[in-house]
């Protein structure tokens, strides 16, 4: 699945989920402090939820 999210500062990340959780995608923006991501091997970016304005789920 593909996740777009947009930013405050207008930037957009289109991240790859993996894996499966039993909460919905808003409860979790919701529920959650930090998004984390892995981009590369040695690079993990941390999103805190309130900085996201749109968030739209691909499937594939």
């Amino acid at each position: 699945m593909l996740v777009e999210l947009s930013l405050v500062d207008g930037s957009e990340l289109y991240l790859r989920a993996v894996g499966r959780s039993p909460m919905s995608l808003e409860a979790l923006l919701e529920t959650e402090h930090a998004i984390v991501a892995k981009a590369g091997e040695q690079r993990t970016l941390f999103i805190n939820p309130r900085n996201i304005v749109r968030a739209g789920i691909y499937h594939s």
